[in-house]
């Protein structure tokens, strides 16, 4: 397909979705039908209606209520004996059953999550319809209903469970398969999911929320002011779900009821209560100290019909990351020129967060149920980057925002038929400028022993981006199924500015005094640059199609079949381009992903045991990121990036600390470095399987335990094209491509690096899992998850962790070993817990009841990390190589436990009013563990000094303890107070 006509194609599907999305407002707005509302993602309730004798009754009245709304539906039972509530609303319903010459029937304390269908079996028993039977109890927890592997945050969990950063991302963690590891601050959890490192789908209310251009970030900046329970999803969703290959991550915000509630907090997080961050030398200050106001409420305009929520959250954080360099490795940088103030970390990183969210729910006719919601957030993060190898002078400041519009509509057309709308406008600006302390002239890396200079991102802005999506889905309910179709579009658009940079790399602090001194100019190892116009504006275009069945086989079998389709159209190429692949980018229109889940009811009554057999496949979005380096790094003039490898041989390589790009006119350039995507480029995708078997254990906790096994293909890498071997190879066999660190056989000889993104990285990742699960009951929740997994690929990625290319551009299954995001075990536990005790003793009632104590718990057998040296093979490319006989990922961390908790004391001062008082701690046992290392490159100077012969690659001495090499550490204790006032 042309440029042109792929363009042209772009104007058809952008006026056909604005014709759709007008068309389905008219629809919705206008429709007067029986009602029905949604939150998305929404739930559903179902089930069959008996006698006592297990006989079905056709013609059964069964109505469900929501008891926070009042909002009211009502089905009558088909010929099969199935009733069936599509599109509910989220919240605690209560069910009744009527039926000539039976007692009514009532059930109160259904709870109904996200993307939840809850299955309820009726047994009406004969008598007057005047008399009602009665009872209290949520849906069986071992349900056959659900096919994926995943769980509910619910929003006791939510406002409960300890989180001194405010972050609800970090509830991530929470649930089999998955692996990472918390964050402080707003910013993103990076995480594994199935062996995928930072491959997620971020949705609010069920809306796109991803930054597109790289994988694992997104758009919005959360608190959990914005949540009321977080849907999490790693494997066997239904084709509903899309836009990853990873897990699923959905915060469904709050709405008002018809109860005006709300809550006044005040937080305050002493420097005295937090312990000083490991690596602080004594006597060093540092202050970590926070504290701001929250305030949130909802309720009703008018009763049973409007409702509004609204939250602001203001918090102010400091931390401090202590600057980690050794003693003697200081002196000698001192000694060079450096001034000593800046190895000491005195300004501590400022960290602003204020939030907002105003949410409206209303009933517009009795047919139509529409909400809408505004978020935003605009802080400030002063001096960051300080901490570990970084001195000072890479202190930078981060400023920006991000705001959302969203809407949603659901429609009853008939009692069996409703149509769902959604919209929603996101966008977010990031730009990093310096401060006081930033640093000047070009920034140096110094490998495993400093970093200083200016940071690297000075002067970068982005993302400048903005997502706007419609989506629109019709529910049609037939005798034993359900089937679901609909379809949507995602228009990204990103204006981002890449810093203007000059970074020197050292392989040791002598040869840097050498270049100051003038002894040796050229004594780094590697020099990068980039001058010219550093703005890409891109735009891409997300489609997505879908179909889903769920089909009541039986009262005990329950099948869902689904197909989706997705097609992502990149940015549009240069057509100008020097380099000729890169003036056209392929669009992958093969992306098919069918699904399936089954679920048996092995075993009925209070000891239910379900078995669960799903799978499908998951296509991933592309990064746009790789299309904007082939756009902007394409050869041409208006931007210049080049690099350096072992200069000394060639003239045009600067002396240190010159800047290529200031040199007078007439200067002749270095050969430029060019990016591009492959020709024939596909859409990465997953084969997900699971099975999976969960028995209750009485009605309030169930034992789940399974095998998942996941097949990722077409995982994007890159590697260098411009480079065929010279002759000779390293002691392994890996071919030499030049000489002296210079690529003396190009391909394209008027460019140096040409590097290339390829679907061409393969993955395979095993688990087995156990996950226990206690709903809330007698006082006490709590969820634990195991899983033991191993994860190996092909595929270094430059656009996720870690940056890194392809080691050796002609024998891919050299960086074969275990993937990124590869924990071997991994541990979770969450606990909410306010039991209630009744003694004849006044005192004692009072001091043991309104107590309440929650905890969070994470462990895993420690993330792998790779060992690197210099470029050994001598194609151009810096980072990827490693010593003769060291696998990719070879080693491993200790061993983490991480343990936070929270006490709260409650105070009640009528029947709606309370006062909260609370503790909350992260790291409570002040656990000392390693989150990095870092003297993971080697050196490869000369055959007498170095750890790496670099003639032959091979290791000269033993691997390094890398626990002695300027380690970075987790946080340490960090206790946070807070008082809270519940009406």
């Amino acid at each position: 397909m042309s440029r042109p006509e792929l363009s042209g194609m772009k104007r058809r599907v952008f006026n056909m979705f604005l014709r759709v999305a007008a068309g389905g407002l008219l629809l919705v707005l206008g429709s007067a039908l029986a009602l029905s509302q949604s939150q998305a993602l929404d739930g559903q309730i179902e089930g069959i209606v008996t006698d006592q004798n297990g006989s079905i009754l056709t013609r059964a009245t069964v109505t469900a209520i929501n008891v926070e709304t009042g909002a009211q539906r009502t089905s009558v039972v088909n010929d099969e004996g199935i009733y069936r509530f599509l599109v509910l609303s989220l919240g605690s319903y209560t069910l009744s059953a009527e039926n000539s010459g039976f007692k009514r029937f009532e059930q109160r304390g259904i709870i109904l999550s996200a993307g939840q269908t809850v299955s309820v079996t009726i047994v009406l028993k004969p008598g007057r319809p005047d008399e009602t039977v009665s009872v209290t109890s949520d849906a069986p927890i071992a349900d056959i209903s659900k096919f994926e592997i995943g769980r509910i945050v619910n929003s006791r969990e939510v406002n409960n469970l300890p989180l001194v950063s405010r972050n609800p991302y970090n509830f991530m963690l929470l649930q089999p398969g998955v692996a990472g590891r918390t964050v402080k601050d707003p910013l993103v959890v990076d995480m594994s999911a199935n062996g995928l490192r930072r491959r997620v789908g971020y949705q609010i209310d069920g809306n796109y929320d991803n930054e597109a251009n790289q994988g694992g970030f997104r758009l919005n900046l959360i608190s959990p002011i914005y949540v009321r329970e977080v849907q999490l999803l790693s494997n066997g969703y239904s084709a509903e779900f899309g836009n990853t290959a990873g897990a699923v991550v959905n915060l469904v915000t709050p709405s008002g009821t018809n109860t005006l509630d709300g809550t006044a907090t005040l937080l305050f997080r002493p420097s005295g209560l937090t312990s000083k961050p490991f690596g602080f030398k004594p006597g060093t200050a540092s202050n970590t100290n926070g504290y701001g106001p929250i305030v949130s409420i909802g309720g009703p305009i008018i009763r049973d019909r409007w409702h509004f929520y609204s939250g602001y959250e203001w918090v102010r954080r400091n931390t401090a990351t202590p600057i980690t360099i050794t003693d003697s490795n200081q002196a000698a940088l001192i000694a060079a020129g450096l001034p000593p103030t800046i190895f000491v970390n005195a300004r501590s990183t400022s960290d602003t967060q204020p939030y907002f969210i105003f949410r409206s729910d209303a009933r517009v006719s009795n047919n139509t149920r529409i909400n809408v919601r505004y978020n935003l957030f605009d802080g400030d993060l002063l001096y960051s980057g300080i901490g570990n190898l970084s001195t000072t002078q890479r202190s930078s400041n981060l400023i920006g925002y991000d705001h959302a519009v969203a809407a949603q509509a659901v429609t009853s057309i008939s009692d069996t038929f409703i149509n769902e709308f959604r919209f929603q406008f996101a966008k977010r600006i990031a730009r990093t400028v310096s401060n006081d302390l930033s640093g000047a002239g070009p920034s140096v890396i110094i490998n495993s022993i400093a970093n200083f200079g200016p940071g690297t991102t000075l002067g970068q802005f982005g993302p400048n981006e903005s997502s706007i999506q419609f989506q629109n889905a019709v529910t049609k309910e037939f005798k034993t199924h359900s089937a679901k179709l609909g379809g949507g579009v995602i228009f990204v658009h990103d204006r981002p500015r890449s810093a203007i940079t000059s970074i020197y790399t050292f392989p040791s602090i002598q040869l840097y005094d050498d270049a100051v001194r003038g002894i040796n100019p050229k004594g780094y190892s590697t020099y990068t640059e980039t001058f010219g116009d550093s703005v890409t504006d891109y735009r891409g275009t997300f489609l997505n199609f879908f179909v889903q069945d769920d089909w009541m086989l039986s009262r005990r079998a329950k099948l869902s079949v689904g197909l989706r389709y997705e097609l992502y159209l990149p940015p549009a190429a240069d057509a100008a381009s020097p380099l000729v692949i890169s003036r056209r980018f392929n669009v992958d229109a093969n992306n098919f992903a069918p699904r399936i889940g089954l679920a048996y009811l092995l075993r009925d009554g209070k000891y239910r045991s379900v078995v669960r057999i799903g799978g499908g496949l998951h296509y991933d979005p592309p990064f746009l990121k790789m299309y904007s380096r082939a756009i902007q790094n394409n050869g041409n003039p208006r931007f210049f990036s080049f690099s350096f490898q072992d200069p000394q041989p060639d003239p045009n390589a600067p002396a240190f600390p010159n800047r290529v790009g200031n040199l007078p006119a007439g200067t002749v350039f270095p050969k430029r470095d060019v990016d591009t995507v492959a020709p024939d480029f596909k859409t990465m995708y997953a084969v997900h399987s699971n099975v999976q078997m969960e028995q209750a254990i009485g009605d309030n906790m169930s034992l789940a335990f399974g095998y998942i096994y996941s097949n990722a293909r077409h995982i994007p890498v890159y590697r260098n094209i411009n480079c065929l071997p010279a002759g000779g190879t390293l002691a392994d066999g890996r071919p030499l491509y030049g000489v002296s660190g210079l690529c003396t056989n190009r391909i394209f000889p008027q460019f140096n690096l040409v590097k290339i993104a390829e679907s061409a990285g393969n993955l395979n990742y095993h688990a087995v899992f156990i996950q226990v699960t206690k709903r809330f009951s007698s006082g006490v929740q709590f969820a634990v998850n195991y899983t033991r997994s191993h994860a190996r690929d092909d595929a270094p990625e430059e656009n996720g962790p870690g940056s890194l290319t392809q080691s050796d551009p002609s024998n891919r299954a050299l960086d074969r070993g275990s993937s990124s995001g590869d924990v071997p075990s991994t541990f979770s536990m969450s606990l909410v817990a306010r039991p209630s005790f009744k003694f004849a003793n006044r005192l004692l009632n009072t001091l043991l009841n309104n107590n309440q104590i929650s905890l969070i718990a994470l462990a895993d057998s420690g993330e792998n990390f790779n060992i690197t040296t210099v470029d050994l093979n001598r194609d151009g490319v810096t980072g990827p190589d490693r010593p003769v006989g060291v696998p990719r990922n070879s080693g491993r961390l200790p061993a983490f436990l991480g343990v936070d908790a929270r006490y709260s004391r409650f105070l009640k001062l009528n029947e709606k009013m309370s006062i909260e008082i609370y503790a909350e701690g992260t790291n409570i046992l002040n656990a000392k563990y390693v989150s990095s290392y870092n003297g993971t490159i080697l050196t490869a100077n000369n055959t007498a000094t170095s750890q790496v012969n670099p003639r032959t690659g091979e290791l000269l001495r033993p691997l390094p303890d890398f626990r002695h090499l300027s380690p970075t550490w987790r946080d340490s204790r960090q206790i946070q107070l807070g008082a809270s006032i519940h009406f």
